[in-house]
């Protein structure tokens, strides 16, 4: 890439440039005069090749081709963020130049209208020097890169639209997941809901265990009076089937007495 050039040269050396000449031959940049000397072979990096971006020189004001450079397999050289350059010089013969050399200018669309192309012109009474603007000449290639720039803003902007599409339809995926945990979340019961019914059925079942408990204590006083009397007014043999008898239910009473206290 024929940008490697500018490499060794330091911003204030960039800055203080306002003309570029390309000549033939070999050689390294050289700068005399707010002039910068480019050869189309440099010595380290060879031929000048691929893109040229001249956007390193923000004062530039004229660019000129010498006579008989041959720039053979340059393919471009931008121009477009050079917002002084108003003219392109060529001293030799523009024909010849355009017919050996393939590259062409990128502009911004307010260039061609601005900057001017001078160069050598032959006509019947002889040779005189013709100035056009970039846009009214057809010697020179050219391609306006803002329409390139406005193409990848379009293509951006579809990109973005479908993006916006896809983040709606996510937030609307969302908005019904919210939804479904919200009526989940009103169907169940909260933490301290749970914790208050779980608290009034455990009060619940105290009170009855307690009332259990009186009931069959009370039982057990109006059966422990019975079985007395019965006794005392029953003969031997029906006291003894009595005593076993009610030794049974005082086993079960009391049993159901212990069962009650563990629960509770």
């Amino acid at each position: 890439m024929s940008q490697e050039i500018f490499n060794n040269l330091n911003n204030e050396q960039k800055a203080e440039i306002k003309h570029i000449r390309f000549c033939k031959g070999d050689g390294k940049l050289s700068i005399s005069n707010y002039t910068l000397h480019i050869y189309s072979n440099h010595p380290e990096f060879g031929e000048l090749k691929g893109e040229l971006d001249l956007a390193p020189f923000p004062n530039l004001i004229k660019i000129e081709f010498k006579i008989n450079i041959q720039l053979n397999i340059l393919e471009s050289i931008d121009i477009s963020k050079n917002d002084k350059l108003n003219k392109i010089v060529i001293t030799l013969n523009p024909y010849t130049l355009f017919w050996n050399c393939y590259f062409i200018f990128l502009v911004k669309k307010m260039q061609i209208n601005r900057i001017i192309i001078s160069y050598n012109e032959t006509s019947g009474s002889g040779t005189f020097v013709a100035n056009k603007y970039l846009n009214e000449q057809t010697l020179m290639s050219y391609l306006v890169v803002e329409d390139m720039k406005l193409e990848d803003k379009d293509k951006k902007l579809r990109q973005l639209e479908a993006e916006v599409v896809s983040l709606k339809q996510t937030l609307n995926e969302n908005d019904k997941v919210i939804a479904d945990l919200n009526r989940q979340i009103q169907q169940n019961l909260t933490l301290s809901q749970f914790q208050e019914q779980t608290n009034l059925k455990q009060e619940t079942k105290e009170h009855e265990l307690k009332n259990f408990n009186s009931n069959v204590c009370e039982q057990k006083d109006d059966i422990e009076k019975l079985t007395t009397t019965a006794k005392n007014n029953a003969s031997d043999n029906l006291k003894t089937i009595l005593e076993l008898f009610l030794q049974n239910n005082k086993q079960m009473i009391d049993l159901l007495l212990e069962n009650s206290s563990k629960d509770n």
